[in-house]
């Protein structure tokens, strides 16, 4: 007798950890699809945003940026042609480098490693 009443609350038990490992699964299931559409929504975002945002989109500048821009260029010029003229190697860095690739020439904030 005492064994069947063993047997019986290990049932009872295993039961109420069945339970409460389904509940679990089914609480981990819900937050697991809603992490996966906020992925997507996140993505959609981004890939909007960075459409607005992307270089080759952008206008040129006017006014007085413009001028300070074209100002910057030409110091530029001017810096690598007398670096040039010492025949020492230079390559452009960090955000420099990046603008150079992204938007096709130079930006504010130039850095050249000598």
């Amino acid at each position: 007798a005492a064994v069947v009443q063993d047997v019986l609350k290990m049932g009872e038990r295993i039961k109420t950890n069945a339970l409460f490992f389904n509940k679990t699964d089914i609480i981990l299931r819900k937050k697991m699809n809603n992490y996966k559409k906020l992925y997507k929504k996140t993505i959609k975002e981004y890939k909007e945003i960075y459409k607005t945002l992307d270089a080759k989109n952008l206008k040129c500048a006017e006014g007085s940026l413009r001028k300070y821009q074209l100002s910057v260029l030409d110091f530029a010029k001017t810096i690598i042609s007398y670096i040039d003229s010492l025949n020492i190697p230079y390559f452009p860095i960090g955000g420099t480098l990046i603008g150079a690739i992204r938007n096709r020439g130079l930006c504010l904030g130039m850095m050249i490693l000598i």
